[in-house]
């Protein structure tokens, strides 16, 4: 059994998914070094002392098909209200113009003695890797089927430039 507090933070600390608790306004009480890090911060105590508007203002979030996904709907949101969600996958960027990363996030509401939700502790998963590779697999079938479904080269390739856009890439050319 640990022995304080302080403890569970140090093998906290040491988890690599991001774990975070909020209390019932919706702040922060607790962030592991994960957690700063992926949110940018240099450390817990800069995330814990940022209120959650600013947090939230550092990022876009999408869900898996690429809409807008309103804060209000994150897990640990719904788990403050009582609420358990199953967990979703996010894709977000750091603004201004930072990668688009992906993860797994999922919430649970605490209870206090009253009965009451008095936290939710958040974690969530990098799955950046996971879900490129998805979408270069996706990618390299779809444009096996095009080049065996055509004669037409041009048109072909053109096509497949098209679907690299915008999931692999910014842009895409081809040079004959």
């Amino acid at each position: 059994m640990l022995a304080s507090h302080g403890d569970l933070s140090i093998v906290l600390d040491h988890v690599a998914d991001g774990v975070t608790v909020q209390n019932r306004s919706g702040r922060l009480v607790y962030a592991n070094a994960a957690a700063a890090r992926v949110l940018g911060f240099a450390g817990q105590e800069a995330l814990l002392a940022t209120p959650p508007a600013e947090i939230l203002r550092r990022f876009e979030m999408f869900d898996d098909d690429g809409h807008p996904f309103p804060p209000e709907r994150l897990p640990g949101r719904l788990a403050l209200q009582g609420e358990t969600a199953p967990p979703i996958t996010i894709r977000y960027r750091t603004l201004p113009g930072g990668e688009d990363r992906w993860s797994s996030l999922r919430a649970t509401p605490v209870t206090g003695d009253d009965g009451q939700v008095a936290y939710a502790v958040n974690v969530w998963h990098d799955i950046t890797d996971q879900k490129r590779t998805e979408y270069r697999q996706r990618f390299l079938m779809q444009a096996g089927e095009l080049l065996a479904s055509s004669l037409d080269v041009e048109a072909t390739l053109g096509i497949i430039a098209e679907l690299a856009v915008p999931e692999l890439a910014d842009w895409s050319a081809v040079h004959l």
